[in-house]
C-alpha cells in the first residue's frame, strides 16, 4: 500500500505536507483527523490510514496530478482503487487480530461526527498556540460546542487564558475539576488525544468559522421550529391575529439570523452626540489621534477611532517620512500605542529615521558615521522618549492582511493599540505579478478588511499608497488628484490625503522646502490644503511656523 501511495504522491509532483494539509482543509469531505502530522506519518509508513483518510489523501493527489497534466485520470483512479483495496485488507486483518485480545477503548465517548471533530481540532489549535485563542475570541463561545466534554475543555482553557495562566493539558484538567460523566483518567486520555491530533495553529480560524456558521444554522433551525409551533397555536384561535404572528416571525427568525447586529434609536444616541460636541468645543487639543500638524488637526480634531485614512503620493514625495511623522505624534508625543507595518524599510532604518527626526540630527550624519559631539548630545537627550515610546514595528517582507489583523486584535487587547500605519498598502497584499484586474481585486479585498478592522477594534488605520506616473496639469506641475488613486481606496477611505512637493520636480522653485497635504476627501471635516515644511535632512515634516 505504501509503495502504491508513494507512486501516486510522486506522480502529483511530491507536494509539501503543508500544501497538502492546506488543500485538504478546503475539502469538507476530508476527515478532520487527516491533519499535517497524520499526513506525514502516513507517507512515512508510520501510520496506516483509514479508508476515508486514504480516499481523501489520494483524491487530492489525483486532482493535483491531473490538473498539472502529470498523468492521466484513468491511471490515477486505478491507483486509488488499489490503495483502497489494500487498506481495507489491512484493517480487516488488524480487526481479526484484535478480536481475540483486549478490547481497544473507543477514541471518544461521543459520536465522531464532523462537528465534534472540528471542535476538537479547534481546541487542539488553541492549546498549542495562544495566537489561535486570540483569533477565536468573539467568533465562538461555549454555546457553539455540541459536545459537552469539548465545551468544558473550552471553558477551562479560556479561564486560564483570561487570567494570564499557562494553557496546557495538565492545567486544563485541574481547572475542569471533577467530571461527573467521565472519569479523570479517561478525561486525560481524551485531552491528550486532542493535542496529539491537532493541526497547525493557523487552521484554528478555519475551524472556528465552521463552528460559528453551524451554530448559527442550528439557532435558525430552532427558531424556525418555534415559529412553526406558534403559527399552529395561533391558527387554532377563533380569531387568529396575523399581525402578532408576523411580529413574532420577524423578532425570532431575524434575531437568530443576525444576532451580531443591533439598532439604535435617534433619541438614544442624541445624548452621546451632544457630549461629543461639547467636548470638542471645550478642548484645546485634538480629541482623536493627533497628526502632529496643527492645521490638519484643526480641520478634523485629529484622526478619529474607526477611520480608514489613505495617504497617496508619487515617488520621492516623502510618504515613508510622513508615516513616521504620524507615528511620532501618536506614540512619542502622546504616548499612545501604535503599530507600524513597513514594507519599505527595515526596523533599523526606521529607528535611525525616528532618532534623526526627534533629535534633529542629520540623517546622513548617522548613515555616514560622521556624527559630532553636538549630534551625540542631542541624541542622548531624546533617547529616553524614543526608547520608551509604545511603538510596535513589523518589517516582514511578505506580511499579509490576515496576519496584520490577527496581530492587531492581540495588541488592541493586550496593549491598547489605537493607531496602525501601513507603508504601503500596495505592497501588503500578495501577488504583485498578477494581472492588473487580479491586483485590483486583491487591493479591494485588503481595503475592505482594513476598514472592517478599524471599526471592529476602534482604532485608526492610515494606509499609504504609491501613485503611478502623474501627468502634468494645466498649471505645469504633475499635481496629484483624487482620480489618480484606485476607486476602491477612494470609496472606502474616510479621509484621503494627497502628498505633493514641487521641489521634487523643480529644484529652483520658489516653493522649495514646502509640502502640500491636499485633503481631497473627508467625512469628518472640510476639504482643503495644508502647507507644511519638508525637512528631508531630519527625515520629517513640520508645521510652517516651526521651519
Amino acid at each position: 500500500m505504501l509503495a502504491a501511495l508513494h507512486d501516486t504522491y510522486a506522480a502529483a509532483g511530491r507536494p509539501g505536507l503543508r500544501q497538502i494539509s492546506q488543500g485538504l482543509l478546503l475539502d469538507d469531505s476530508a476527515p478532520a483527523t487527516l491533519n499535517y502530522q497524520a499526513i506525514g506519518k502516513i507517507l512515512n509508513g508510520k501510520q496506516i490510514p483509514s479508508p476515508k483518510q486514504l480516499t481523501s489523501l489520494a483524491g487530492w493527489l489525483l486532482r493535483e496530478g491531473v490538473s498539472d497534466g502529470r498523468s492521466g485520470e484513468k491511471e490515477f483512479r486505478q491507483s486509488i482503487d488499489r490503495l483502497q483495496a489494500l487498506c481495507r485488507a489491512i484493517h480487516q486483518s488488524q480487526q481479526g487480530v484484535r478480536a481475540g485480545g483486549a478490547e481497544v477503548p473507543p477514541a471518544s465517548t461521543v459520536n465522531s461526527d464532523r462537528q465534534v471533530e472540528d471542535e476538537r481540532m479547534l481546541l487542539g489549535c488553541m492549546i498549542l498556540s495562544s495566537d489561535a485563542i486570540s483569533d477565536t475570541e468573539g467568533v465562538i463561545g461555549p454555546d457553539d460546542f455540541t459536545d459537552d466534554f469539548n465545551r468544558r475543555v473550552y471553558l477551562a482553557l479560556m479561564d486560564l487564558y483570561e487570567n494570564g495562566k499557562s494553557v496546557s493539558p495538565e492545567e486544563i484538567l485541574e481547572r475542569m475539576g471533577s467530571l461527573s460523566a467521565i472519569i479523570p483518567s479517561r478525561a486525560a486520555h481524551l485531552l491528550h488525544g486532542i493535542v496529539a491530533a491537532a493541526p497547525e495553529p493557523y487552521a484554528g480560524e478555519i475551524y472556528s468559522a465552521r463552528m460559528s456558521k453551524r451554530s448559527l444554522a442550528r439557532e435558525i433551525a430552532a427558531a424556525s421550529e418555534e415559529v412553526a409551533g406558534l403559527a399552529k397555536s395561533i391558527s387554532k384561535a377563533d380569531e387568529p391575529d396575523i399581525e402578532i404572528l408576523s411580529r413574532l416571525i420577524e423578532d425570532r427568525l431575524l434575531g437568530a439570523a443576525f444576532p451580531q447586529y443591533s439598532t439604535c434609536r435617534a433619541v438614544d444616541a442624541i445624548e452621546g452626540a451632544l457630549d461629543v460636541v461639547e467636548a470638542l468645543g471645550s478642548s484645546r487639543v485634538p480629541l482623536g489621534i493627533p497628526s502632529g500638524f496643527r492645521d490638519l488637526d484643526r480641520l478634523n480634531s485629529g484622526f478619529q477611532p474607526g477611520e480608514l485614512v489613505v495617504v497617496a503620493g508619487a515617488s520621492r514625495m516623502g510618504k515613508s517620512t510622513l508615516a513616521l511623522n504620524f507615528l511620532r505624534a501618536c506614540s512619542i508625543a502622546s504616548n499612545r500605542p501604535s503599530v507600524l507595518v513597513s514594507l519599505q524599510f527595515t526596523r533599523y532604518e526606521i529607528m535611525m529615521r525616528l532618532m534623526s527626526a526627534e533629535a534633529r540630527v542629520a540623517l546622513h550624519h548617522m548613515t555616514s558615521g560622521v556624527m559630532d559631539d553636538v549630534d551625540w548630545t542631542r541624541l542622548a537627550q531624546r533617547m529616553p522618549s524614543i526608547s520608551g515610546a509604545p511603538i510596535h514595528i513589523i518589517d516582514e517582507p511578505d506580511y499579509s492582511v490576515g496576519e496584520l489583523i490577527r496581530t492587531c486584535r492581540k495588541l488592541a487587547k493586550v496593549d491598547g493599540v489605537c493607531l496602525v500605519v501601513i507603508d504601503s498598502i500596495d505592497l501588503l497584499f500578495p501577488g504583485l505579478e498578477m494581472a492588473s484586474d487580479e491586483r485590483g481585486r486583491s487591493l479591494a479585498a485588503a481595503t475592505r478588511e482594513l476598514r472592517a478592522m478599524a471599526k471592529e477594534l476602534d482604532l485608526v488605520v492610515i494606509a499609504f499608497y504609491q501613485l503611478g506616473r502623474v501627468m502634468v496639469d494645466h498649471r505645469g506641475t504633475p499635481r496629484p488628484e483624487l482620480h489618480h488613486i484606485p476607486w476602491v481606496l477612494e470609496s472606502a477611505a474616510d479621509i484621503v490625503i494627497l502628498l505633493h512637493r514641487e521641489d521634487a520636480y523643480e529644484l529652483d522653485t520658489p516653493r522649495a522646502g514646502e509640502a502640500d497635504f491636499f485633503i481631497a476627501k473627508s467625512r469628518t471635516g472640510p476639504s482643503g490644503v495644508i502647507v507644511t515644511a519638508f525637512q528631508g535632512h531630519y527625515a520629517r515634516f513640520v508645521d510652517m511656523s516651526e521651519s
